[in-house]
């Protein structure tokens, strides 16, 4: 995995950037994988290398207010080329944090908006090993957590956000937040089993090209239209314990609408979370 970055401030209120990450797999990279300008990887490692490029913005239009945006593309579909063609794989956000003039001496209060979408097959590939995510792999190695590297739902979402944040110049941090999450039924390295007419089973990644493996109309029957809808209400802290010590923990729950990807299926999850963290030296 490489990333390449520049950002230009032309004022201190006005700023600048583009980059590129890609993922290399399925060789050992090579010199040319630290070349800038990686989006051209037909080039340089066709078939080996996935790569994204990336611009954003942001800007500071009135005192105690951030602005910002982001734009993504790992794919661009041409005009001139044909229907059956990867198709655009684009995503962006854009949202506002503001300071309160609330909170005393001490505490500092922002609140902060942001909507973001990524495009269906964003971050795919039909090789699991350039799919845009790092594996975990649990203990046994049978099973493991897939966390993608974008967007924390993968591709296929829109989500709108809303978080209230309380700080102390003393590290002291409370965070309120919630979101709203419509996920399609798209995920990344998604594999399944297909037993052709002469009775020889394979395995298709679930790609944009999955009918050309199997059938006309089976990648819709096999994902459907259903998107899952979930609000969020997330609560974070993070407190010291003296100089060298920090309290990290948090809950997330949701209620979860076509749960599954199934229409009028219900499920409601919490998450809690607590650790430790320590610093070395002054």
């Amino acid at each position: 995995f490489t990333y390449h970055r520049l950002e230009f401030r032309p004022f201190r209120w006005l700023g600048f950037g583009i980059s590129e990450m890609q993922m290399v797999g399925g060789k050992t990279p090579g010199y040319e994988n630290l070349l800038p300008v990686l989006y051209w990887h037909n080039t340089y490692s066709s078939g080996n290398s996935n790569v994204m490029a990336m611009a954003d913005v942001w800007t500071v239009p009135l005192p105690g207010l951030l602005v910002y945006g982001e734009f993504i593309m790992d794919d661009s579909k041409s005009s001139s080329e044909s229907g059956e063609s990867k198709p655009n794989c684009w995503g962006w956000e854009a949202g506002a944090t503001a300071v309160l003039p609330v909170g005393g001496p001490d505490w500092t209060l922002t609140v902060n908006v942001e909507y973001s979408h990524v495009d269906q097959w964003t971050y795919n590939r039909w090789q699991p090993y350039l799919t845009m995510y790092q594996r975990q792999t649990l203990t046994g190695g049978w099973d493991g957590l897939d966390i993608p590297l974008g967007h924390p739902q993968g591709g296929d979402v829109d989500q709108v956000g809303v978080r209230l944040v309380a700080m102390t110049r003393r590290g002291r941090r409370l965070e309120l937040g919630y979101a709203w999450i419509c996920k399609g039924p798209t995920y990344l390295g998604r594999i399944e089993q297909w037993t052709g007419e002469d009775g020889e089973t394979i395995s298709v990644p679930v790609y944009y090209d999955y009918d050309s493996w199997t059938g006309d109309g089976e990648l819709d029957a096999l994902l459907g239209s259903t998107k899952k809808h979930s609000h969020v209400v997330s609560l974070k802290a993070l407190w010291p314990l003296g100089d060298h010590w920090s309290i990290d923990a948090g809950v997330d729950w949701s209620l979860i609408l076509n749960a599954a990807h199934i229409e009028g299926n219900t499920d409601m999850e919490t998450v809690w979370r607590i650790g430790l963290i320590g610093k070395i030296g002054s």
